[in-house]
């Protein structure tokens, strides 16, 4: 994926006939897209997550099915 960028840098620096300072604003500009995107993707899931723990969490009969079943596989590990 880096070699994909750097590629595609190049082939904008040559079709746009770009100086070596707005090649490095192009570049910056890259940078925080891909920054932005991964944090809101990230974001994304972990809005999602959080309450879903809190919800399974929340039924004494739910969290004790799930204790059952770690402990049952924590015990078939040991054997």
């Amino acid at each position: 994926s880096g070699l994909l960028l750097v590629a595609f840098l190049i082939y904008i620096a040559v079709s746009e006939n770009m100086t070596g300072s707005s090649l490095l604003g192009f570049a910056i500009c890259l940078s925080n897209t891909w920054g932005l995107t991964l944090y809101v993707l990230l974001l994304g899931y972990g809005l999602v997550e959080v309450p879903r723990s809190f919800w399974y969490e929340s039924t004494l009969q739910k969290s004790l099915e799930y204790c059952y079943y770690k402990a049952a596989t924590t015990h078939d590990l040991m054997e």
